[in-house]
């Protein structure tokens, strides 16, 4: 386990990936009940097996089975509501990463970036392990990738690749792309699908919401944003950085660390009440937590079976 959360490189390659399945076997079961359920509207069922997938709920149409209609969501709305199904009996996950260069960054045990990749190799071996589909869409450095949803070897064998790809340092370097998984996604009119992302992300802009919006409406969403909270602990002097803009100096004192507490505790809060807003779950874990960890948290919360 010491291994698995603090690697000996940040870069991990697609072995070191691979070995997550043993863990990713040995999670356990996710309870019948979890501790919160997804809001009402459009969502995928936790359920599989029976061959019936709930899609979304809308409003009646004239040629929907009245045996689908779901009186609970029909008396909330004043409107009457159906449950639209398919014929599935697997699961469909897409697995976004978000990487600005300040994700390839930690003080202890390795980068934000490399965990958040550790979890999501986690999650996708999860996923595979359930004979479900799997997919991912990778934003980082100048680059985009994006693998639909399938549930085949070679597919699986080029995610692990890019999520490889993902954990190398020289991607600090690199100019950020201004678009965004969710618009890409859009764009792709991805739909009844659950959607995972991790990012470091702390601020929605408007259009980022609007988005965000857009594509819950069709899909399950869950965001994961993984902090190395022991930058609030910093002993005061100078610090030399590197980043997009090069090698910079800071000055880090007292005042300026809780200054920068307050900022980052007011962003935390002020995303996690735009995501509550539109049905999507925060979940937030500190660096020194293991992706076994938390996996753990998200079979506990629902969203990983």
């Amino acid at each position: 386990m010491d291994a698995l959360i603090s690697p000996d490189s940040p870069e991990l390659d697609v072995r070191q990936l691979s070995e997550l399945a043993i863990f990713a076997k040995n999670l356990g079961k996710a309870p019948l009940h979890p501790h919160r359920r997804p809001m009402l509207g459009s969502h995928l069922t936790r359920m599989k097996g029976h061959g019936m997938e709930m899609l979304e709920v809308r409003e009646y149409q004239a040629s929907d089975d009245m045996r689908h209609i779901d009186w609970r969501v029909s008396a909330k709305t004043g409107k009457t509501h159906t449950r639209v199904y398919a014929e599935e009996r697997e699961h469909s996950r897409i697995l976004a990463l978000d990487f600005s260069s300040q994700a390839y960054f930690g003080t202890r045990h390795t980068f934000v970036s490399t965990r958040m990749v550790q979890l999501q190799a986690l999650i996708a071996w999860r996923t595979r392990i359930q004979n479900d589909k799997v997919g991912g869409f990778l934003h980082f450095a100048d680059k985009e990738i994006y693998l639909p949803a399938k549930n085949q070897s070679s597919h699986f064998s080029a995610l692990l690749s890019a999520f490889s790809d993902a954990t190398k340092v020289e991607n600090r370097l690199a100019l950020n792309h201004t678009s965004s998984p969710w618009q890409a996604l859009i764009k792709r009119n991805v739909r009844h699908q659950q959607i995972i992302i991790t990012s470091d992300k702390l601020t929605l802009t408007d259009f980022d919401f609007e988005q965000l919006q857009r594509l819950s409406k069709f899909n399950l969403i869950h965001w994961i944003s993984i902090e190395d909270e022991r930058l609030d602990h910093l002993p005061e002097g100078q610090y030399r950085l590197e980043d997009t803009g090069g090698v910079r100096t800071i000055q880090v004192t007292k005042q300026n660390l809780e200054n920068y507490q307050a900022q980052r505790l007011a962003a935390k809060q002020a995303l996690n009440n735009q995501l509550s807003r539109i049905g999507i779950p925060f979940h937030h874990f500190g660096l020194e937590e293991s992706p076994v960890q938390i996996a753990r948290h998200l079979m506990a919360f629902g969203a990983l079976s």
